[in-house]
Formats: C-alpha cells, sequence, structure tokens
C-alpha cells in the first residue's frame, strides 16, 4: 500500500489526472517518486502481495489491503489469503489511458449490435464488473545488420550494366507478445495495437488499485514468428530505399542478406479492461486495450432469442415465396438437400474450430505451459499426443480460411448443377426439370459425404456435437426419396418436412458448438496450486 505523505491515507493511481491521488484527502504525488534506486536489488526485484485464487489457481498481485477481490479469470468473489514475495521487477510499463467509465461506455455500443446476446451480458450489474489489469508482456528488440545488392543489365542498341551495394545498420523494437499463459494469444492479439513510444519506466506504483498478472511462459516461444515478421519489415525497407527503387526494372535482381540478432527481452505490464462471464462450467470474456479503448470480446448466443428471430425471418420469407412461385414437391425435395449440406459444411467447420480452441494448439503460452507441466508423463502417452497434434496442425492449415471455402463449396455445387442442366438440355432438347433432380442430388450426396467423413474424424477427439449425424440422414432420407420416385406428392412433402425437422435439429447442435467456440473451459482445468480454504 502507498500511504499518502499529508495524511497517510490510502494512494491509488488516477486515470484521469496520471498519477497517485489520496482517496482521503486528493493530493497527488507521481508514481516515480516510489521508485527506489538504493541498491541493484531494489532496482531488479520488487516485494509484492500475491493472491491465488481459490477457485482457478490464477496467481495474481494486487497492490492494495483489500481482502475481498474477484478474480478476473473465472469470475468467482472470494476472501483471499496473501503472502509477500519476491518477483521479478518488469522493465516498462503503460499506464492506463481508458477509464472504468469508458470502457462500459465501449461494451455498450457493442452489445446494441449483438441481438441474440443474452441479456445477462446486457445487465448494468454486469456492465459494472470491468477489473483492470496490468498484463505481462515480452517487449522485444531486434539488431539488424546486413548487406543489400542490386544488378541490372539492359540490351538496346548499346548493352549496358551496372550493380549497387548498400550496407545498413539499425535496431527494430516495440514488438510484444503476452507473457502469461492466462491471457489467450486470441484475446491479446484482437485487442493490439499499443503504442509502445508512450511506455515508461516501470514503478510499482502504477499498479496501485489494480490487478497484475505474472508472467510464466519464455520469450523463445514467439522468436520465431516474430523473426519472419522482421524479415518480411527488413526486405520490404531495403527494396525501397531510393539508391535501388530508380532503377526498378523487369530486368531487377536485389539481394537482400540481413544478419538479425534478438535483443535481451524485457518485460513490459500492459494496461486491458477485463469482464468476465460465468455459465456453468464455461466462461466468456470481454477485453479492452487499456490505452487505445479497442474492444474484443466472446459473445454466446441465446437460444430463446435466436429462434424467436429466426422463426419471424422464416415465416416472412416463406410468405414471399408463396406470393410469386409455386414450389413443386420435387423442387422441395432438392431444397432440403442443400439445406442439409450446408448444415453439413459448416458443423465441419465449427467442430475443426472447436478443436484447435479447446485443445488451445494455436495458443504459444499454454503449450509451453502444458508441455513444461506434461515432461515427464509416460512415453506411451506422447504417441497419442502426437497423433492429435498432427491432426489439429492439419485442421488448421486447411480450416484457416474455412468459411470462405464453405461459402465456396456451395456456390460450386449450385454452378456446377446449373451448367450441367444447361449442357443436358442443350443435348436432350427435353424437360429440363427431369434431368436437374439427380444431377443436383449427387452433387449434395458427395459433397454431404465429404463433410460428414471429416466430421467424424475430428469429432472424435471432442465427443461434443451430434448435428452432423442428424444432417447427413436428413440427406439420405431425401435421397432415398428421391430414387424412390413416388407418385403421391405426400410422400414428398412427408419426406421433406422430415428432413427439416432434421436440419433444425442440427442447428440446435450448431448453436451450442458456437456457444462453446464463444466461450472458454474455467481456467482451473489448465492450473494447479489453488487453495479452496483460503
Amino acid at each position: 500500500m502507498y500511504e499518502c505523505k499529508n495524511c497517510g491515507g490510502k494512494l491509488r493511481f488516477s486515470i484521469e489526472e496520471q498519477k497517485l491521488v489520496c482517496i482521503s484527502c486528493g493530493s497527488q504525488e507521481a508514481p516515480e517518486d516510489y521508485v527506489s534506486n538504493t541498491d541493484a536489488d531494489a532496482v531488479q526485484y520488487m516485494d509484492v502481495r500475491t493472491y491465488h485464487c481459490p477457485h482457478c489457481a490464477g496467481e495474481l498481485i494486487y497492490e492494495d489491503t483489500e481482502a475481498v477481490v474477484f478474480c478476473p479469470y473465472c469470475d468467482s468473489s472470494t476472501v483471499l489469503s496473501d503472502k509477500l514475495t519476491k518477483i521479478a521487477k518488469p522493465r516498462y510499463i503503460i499506464p492506463f489511458g481508458i477509464t472504468k467509465e469508458e470502457c462500459k461506455d465501449e461494451y455498450v455500443k457493442m452489445m446494441k449490435k449483438a441481438v441474440y446476446a443474452p441479456s445477462e451480458l446486457k445487465s448494468r450489474e454486469h456492465i459494472d464488473s470491468f477489473r483492470g489489469i496490468y498484463m505481462p508482456y515480452w517487449y522485444y528488440t531486434f539488431d539488424i545488420e546486413g548487406k543489400a545488392s542490386m544488378s541490372e543489365a539492359k540490351l538496346f542498341t548499346v548493352w549496358t550494366s551496372h550493380r549497387v551495394e548498400v550496407e545498413y545498420k539499425a535496431e527494430m523494437k516495440g514488438f510484444y507478445q503476452d507473457a502469461s499463459s492466462s491471457f489467450a494469444d486470441e484475446l491479446s492479439d484482437a485487442i493490439k495495437p499499443f503504442d509502445t513510444a508512450l511506455k515508461k519506466d516501470f514503478s510499482p506504483a502504477y499498479l496501485s488499485g489494480f490487478y497484475a498478472d505474472c508472467p510464466d511462459t519464455v520469450p523463445e516461444i514467439y522468436t520465431g514468428r516474430l523473426r519472419s515478421i522482421v524479415e518480411e519489415v527488413v526486405d520490404s525497407k531495403v527494396r525501397n530505399v531510393e539508391v535501388f527503387s530508380k532503377y526498378q526494372s523487369e530486368y531487377l535482381d536485389t539481394g537482400v542478406n540481413a544478419a538479425i540478432q534478438l535483443q535481451k527481452p524485457q518485460v513490459a505490464m500492459l494496461p486491458v479492461w477485463f469482464l468476465s462471464y460465468k455459465k456453468g462450467e464455461r466462461i466468456a470474456y470481454a477485453t479492452i486495450n487499456g490505452q487505445t479503448g479497442r474492444l474484443s470480446m466472446d459473445v454466446p448466443v441465446d437460444y430463446k432469442k435466436f429462434f424467436i428471430g429466426t422463426s419471424i425471418a422464416f415465416v416472412i420469407l416463406y410468405l414471399l415465396l408463396n406470393l410469386f412461385l409455386v414450389v413443386k414437391p420435387t423442387i422441395l425435395i432438392l431444397i432440403t438437400a442443400l439445406l442439409a449440406v450446408i448444415v453439413l459444411g459448416v458443423f465441419k467447420w465449427e467442430v475443426a474450430k472447436l478443436l484447435v480452441h479447446e485443445k488451445s494448439s494455436d495458443d504459444a503460452g499454454v503449450q509451453y505451459v502444458i508441455k513444461k507441466k506434461d515432461k515427464n508423463k509416460p512415453k506411451s502417452k506422447w504417441k497419442e499426443d502426437e497423433e492429435l497434434e498432427t491432426l489439429m496442425t492439419a485442421v488448421q492449415e486447411h480450416d484457416k480460411d474455412s468459411k470462405i471455402n464453405i461459402l465456396n463449396v456451395v456456390i460450386n455445387i449450385i454452378l456446377g448443377a446449373g451448367l450441367l442442366f444447361r449442357c443436358i438440355t442443350l443435348l436432350s432438347r427435353g424437360t429440363p426439370g427431369a434431368f436437374l433432380n439427380p444431377v443436383v442430388l449427387i452433387a449434395c450426396l458427395i459433397m454431404g459425404s465429404v463433410f460428414f467423413t471429416k466430421s467424424v474424424k475430428i469429432n472424435r477427439h471432442l465427443q461434443k456435437g451430434y448435428g452432423h449425424i442428424v444432417a447427413f440422414l436428413a440427406l439420405l432420407t431425401v435421397i432415398v426419396i428421391s430414387l424412390i420416385n413416388p407418385v403421391d406428392d405426400i410422400y414428398y412433402y412427408i419426406g421433406a418436412f422430415a428432413s427439416l425437422a432434421a436440419v433444425v435439429i442440427s442447428l440446435v447442435d450448431l448453436i451450442r458448438l458456437y456457444n462453446l467456440l464463444s466461450t472458454r473451459p474455467l481456467p482451473q482445468f489448465k492450473r494447479t496450486g489453488g487453495d479452496d480454504n483460503a
């Protein structure tokens, strides 16, 4: 706790004033005044009070004397026992620049667009529970040194050639990655960027009145990714220097060879506003950049709101279609088949993303902590994990742009069927509808089978979805009815109704999968060390 020099009251960091303000007398102090430079140990380390959440084992620093605190990771409130410990002192800090009220305003604006979000997310009590946390980040600086050469040759009336070489040396800084496995890389990347030019030398006084997390990863897990970025930047910068750019031609050959050396990474504390929403064994976060106000949030869907909204839209669409079109039973069957294929495609996309999401295979920090914890597990277990890791890698690569891929697949089915239908019509000069049905149904069966097979392969590692089975059965029902080709239209209508009912059931499961994607497992599944008796 930081005491006021005038009255002995409690000092807290004021975002508006950017100073420590006494809550009793209102006097102000600069946080830098509390930096101790008495010895080397004081510069490198600091004494803090650490708290372990008894519910999720999350480790927090809280520069205050309050015993009742709220854990930002599992949304629990509890009376915490604390202990005084010594931790490595961060090098830099960016103070909070966005107030809690400004966070709430940004959040409310975003939630107005989330029509199907649960009502709890929009309640005043929930919105008031924003908590400010200084999250640890690795701050990287690279030394670049190298040579670049350019050679060009032209042959017009006279043969000419020249070569230009340039030596360069530079320092690139301002790269950062979160250093806490508690903070998902997905959330961390979503609220970037921070303006690191405004960073300050760290002082523990900046933490007064806020939470802070401790780094539990190593900087090396991100250096490969950052080195690639640095190489691209260097290549682009060098190729666009004046001495090279004025010789641009189709004969230009520029060689860039840079030696990239990483300086010792430093820990920087960056401001983040956290809002947690817990339901059952899942939790959703809203995170806001405490410097810029950039917002990212997980928004689950309320089943009741979704079905009311979609039902109204469906009724309106049905009435409009019946005013202008007469849908024949055979065409209705085709429509239900296309719907089943689309549902299968979306399901495959959802389970693929969910596998990566649940296993945190795209989060370098979490993977580092898991591997560090499980390094002594039996080798027989490693084989299973390697297979799963291979599968997840394949899923990530295949589904990197999966939403666009699914849309392309649907469009290709429609366009391909239309093209074949046109060709058959020209050749047969007969009734086009009789040839269109089998073409579309075969295309739907092939594509639906592909989606279903991949969904089964991925879902066996999750066992959290059944919609693909129902949707595939709906597709097979439509195919069987079309092959039988009954005379009475009632069979077509019954089959179409049953298929649509199956599609609706599959959509319910898709919403469930989406809610799993928009929430996260409670943190205790990845952590140890919590004390239930605290």
